[in-house]
């Protein structure tokens, strides 16, 4: 008798199973890094607390790592690093608004400086980890070709 699979769940599984083996290759002495290089950033604000968002950094973190390893499959179909970061464009911005309006929310200040520093700060963490996972996801590729 035939087994019917669930496409939906069948996918859920997959890709559950790819994010798990991402993960073994994350560091966490890397995400200790980056995160004191954005409080560094984030101290230049006077009065500002860092220790509220390290949690949501760190999620955004492993989130942004993950993106970049699901989108480093189109390198194997021979795309450019900037056609691929072009294609993932719109969720590596959607996780930097994220981590843009969780750090932001408590600043009473509405200086537009401040603004477009914590925007830049929030871009090139999660960039960072969008490259970081990208860079991995390639390597577990090539070492599973040879």
């Amino acid at each position: 008798m035939n087994k019917v699979v669930n496409l939906a769940a069948f996918r859920k599984e997959k890709r559950l199973k790819y994010e798990r083996e991402m993960l073994k290759d994350f560091s966490l002495e890397l995400l200790g890094r980056q995160y004191r290089h954005l409080a560094k950033g984030l101290k230049c604000f006077p009065g500002y607390s860092v220790e509220p968002a390290e949690e949501h950094c760190y999620d955004i973190a492993v989130g942004g790592f993950l993106l970049g390893g699901y989108y480093s499959k189109f390198n194997r179909y021979g795309e450019s690093p900037e056609r691929i970061k072009e294609r993932a464009q719109k969720e590596i911005d959607l996780l930097s608004h994220q981590l843009f309006y969780y750090l932001y929310q408590s600043k009473e200040d509405d200086s537009s400086f401040i603004q477009e520093t914590l925007r830049n700060l929030t871009d090139e963490y999660v960039l960072a980890w969008w490259m970081e996972g990208y860079s991995k996801g390639i390597n577990r590729y090539k070492m599973r070709m040879k």
